[in-house]
């Protein structure tokens, strides 16, 4: 929370969505621990830095995890993400027809913000979704890599500029 403190000080709200977590929680075919654990493990975390971010800012959380992890969604809106991505919908599970239905506009069980959104280009041919994705991971990587410097420069400065 000290560095979304310091990131918020110099950005303010200029910037829209922060990137809060990348840890992936599903495979193929299903997730690396039962929803339960998630529960127990990760959600009051992800929950304290979501509400942190919520009640200080104007930004919008997103999480990233690949993998068969609709079992997880009503976790990870409980946490307090507002956007999940990607949706991998080659993973068991993960169909955007059924995703966009149960949560993009709330859920009975959830609250009534909305939860995800499946644009046109994931009902494209698996041919062209796995040419995007394929050129997106690369595009990807440099961004975090760029980002993750940058993020160390910002924090460099704060802990130079306390020395003045």
């Amino acid at each position: 929370i000290e560095n979304l403190k310091r990131i918020y000080a110099v950005v303010g709200n200029k910037v829209h969505a922060v990137f809060t977590c990348g840890t992936d929680f599903g495979t193929q075919d299903s997730t690396f621990c039962a929803p339960e654990q998630f529960d127990d493990m990760w959600l009051p975390y992800y929950k304290k830095i979501n509400d942190w971010v919520h009640e200080n800012t104007d930004w919008k959380t997103f999480k990233h995890s690949c993998g068969a992890v609709e079992s997880f969604m009503d976790h990870f809106i409980r946490a307090g993400f507002d956007i999940i991505n990607p949706v991998q919908i080659n993973a068991a599970g993960m169909d955007p027809k059924k995703l966009k239905e149960k949560y993009e506009n709330g859920d009975s069980t959830t609250t009534d913000i909305p939860k995800i959104s499946i644009s046109k280009h994931h009902l494209k041919s698996s041919w062209q979704r796995h040419k995007k994705v394929s050129s997106n991971r690369a595009v990807n990587k440099r961004l975090a890599i760029i980002i993750t410097i940058l993020v160390g420069i910002l924090a460099y400065l704060f802990e130079l500029h306390k020395l003045f």
